[in-house]
């Protein structure tokens, strides 16, 4: 698979950690069904970091908040373009 397609998954994963760390910290939630899906959160942990092995280089913010798509970085680049261009049509 490659590094691109394996990041994309990784988000997903990610996402799917978030949520089912949010179901573990919610107090109101019985620890008795939490108990059910500890074998869960603990493969998504396992897969999560096996995927990092995969990647191999990566920051500190892109493990924990997941990797930038290249859509997401042309966006953000467009924007940034537009605001310099209009910054400097208004001046």
């Amino acid at each position: 698979m490659d590094k691109s397609a394996l990041k994309l998954k990784y988000n997903a994963l990610l996402l799917r950690y978030k949520k089912a760390e949010a179901f573990m910290g919610n107090d109101s939630i019985p620890a008795v069904d939490k108990l059910k899906y500890v074998d869960t959160l603990n493969g998504i942990t396992h897969k999560l970091g096996s995927m990092l092995n995969e990647i191999e280089n990566y920051s500190e913010g892109e493990a924990l908040c997941g990797f930038k798509s290249i859509q997401e970085v042309l966006i953000t680049n467009f924007d940034v373009l537009v605001k310099k261009y209009e910054d400097k049509e208004g001046a």
